[in-house]
């Protein structure tokens, strides 16, 4: 962006107590670039040197609290065609009347506005002209006049323009716009919905806030595709992964109305036989997460014993889920890992122990013999194990 405003000279300016408009340092050109996405008016004021209503102006209105608040509101730009004495001690050059450019810019802009607003006709100073973001004008004021007016002439042009924004909310929504479509790039949709709501709530109603709408239809695109995707996993007997996935949109779309819709086919999967069975699986996949985090963190501590057997939990809890398999990726990789072995090897011993005991389940509930011999050979392989003393309560039940 060009619009900028010299710190040291604003800062310089406020210590003496003097407030600075915000006037804006770009061509007169990009000033209606700027005007068209934050949908506001632009106000150009003509003044002079050495003249009595000109100085009275610049030395009364331009530092009315009032009329800085305006500049605010609006694209407002300086247009003189003198050259000033540079401010002293600046570190860059910049004007001594117009604090925060140099005397190029004011002189640039006034050759420009004068152009475009008045062609070859003269134009007596001072004088504010209000315009729109297409060009044409929306009023002005002659002579000097107390600050309402300059006011009243900027916000009847806002009326026809319709919502608007500051130049500070330009600048937090374009930041927030910017992160949404690079979230939507990078997949990260929940930083994406977090960010275009950011920009609805600064933005909405203006053309800016219609360029963010576009991108949030992209993003609601994808999600309505993924729950499509959900539907087809479903439809593949993968229902508890379809149960997964309609999960992490309601959070990831969350206040949307893509939320709404996952959630409306979430409850109509648990309603079917194989959602029922999903859902419980999922319910024993909530109970095993922060088991999962456990281990995890004693992994990260090198407290490999604390580890192994939060790991075991874990595929206890969830066993046929794909937390389950990655905490026994981590226990098999412990098994290969010579030195960690040596430390969790009771812990591993407990654990196939425990999946043994779990392959009985599926075994048929018939095959009375098969169930016998299997629970026996826990008992004689790991006869210290809990899952061996399960099985011994198991045999003498009769299997």
């Amino acid at each position: 962006m060009n619009r900028m405003i010299c710190a040291w000279a604003v800062l310089a300016a406020l210590g003496a107590g003097q407030a600075v408009p915000q006037w804006w340092t770009g061509g007169f050109e990009a000033a209606f670039a700027e005007a068209k996405r934050r949908n506001v008016p632009i106000l150009v004021g003509f003044v002079m040197d050495n003249e009595e209503a000109n100085d009275r102006l610049v030395s009364t209105l331009y530092k009315d609290p009032e009329f800085v608040k305006l500049t605010a509101t609006c694209v407002a730009m300086v247009a003189a065609r003198e050259v000033h004495p540079p401010l002293p001690g600046a570190k860059t050059v910049t004007c001594s009347r117009f604090l925060g450019m140099p005397c190029s810019v004011h002189r640039s802009i006034e050759e420009a506005a004068r152009a475009h607003i008045f062609g070859t006709k003269t134009v007596q100073t001072p004088y504010h002209v209000v315009l729109l973001p297409d060009g044409t004008s929306a009023g002005a004021v002659e002579d000097v006049q107390p600050t309402p007016a300059y006011v009243d002439v900027v916000r009847l042009a806002q009326k026809q323009l319709g919502p608007s924004m500051t130049a500070e909310q330009f600048k937090v929504a374009d930041g927030a716009l910017r992160r949404a479509k690079a979230a939507l790039d990078a997949a990260e949709i929940a930083d994406a919905v977090s960010a275009l709501a950011e920009v609805d709530k600064i933005a909405k109603g203006t053309p800016f806030g219609k360029e963010a709408a576009t991108t949030m239809e992209a993003v609601l695109a994808k999600g309505r595709a993924a729950i499509d995707d959900a539907k087809k996993l479903d439809a593949g007997g993968d229902t508890a992964a379809a149960l997964r996935s309609l999960a992490a949109l309601r959070a990831d779309y969350k206040g949307t109305p893509v939320a709404d819709e996952a959630r409306k086919a979430d409850l109509a999967l648990r309603k079917t036989k194989a959602g029922q069975a999903a859902a419980a699986q999922l319910a024993k996949e909530e109970r095993a997460a922060p088991i999962l985090d456990k281990a995890r963190e004693a992994e990260a501590k090198k407290d490999f014993p604390k580890a192994a057997r939060e790991y075991a939990r874990a595929v206890g809890i969830a066993p046929g889920s794909p937390l389950a398999a990655a905490a026994r990726a981590r226990l098999e990789a412990f098994r290969a890992d010579v030195d960690v072995a040596k430390l969790v090897a009771d812990a591993l011993s407990n654990f196939d122990a425990d999946e043994a005991l779990r392959a009985i389940d599926g075994l048929p509930k018939a095959d009375r013999a098969a169930i016998t011999a299997a629970l026996k050979a826990i008992v004689e392989t790991w006869p210290q194990s809990p899952a061996a003393e399960k099985a011994k309560a198991l045999l003498e039940k009769g299997g």
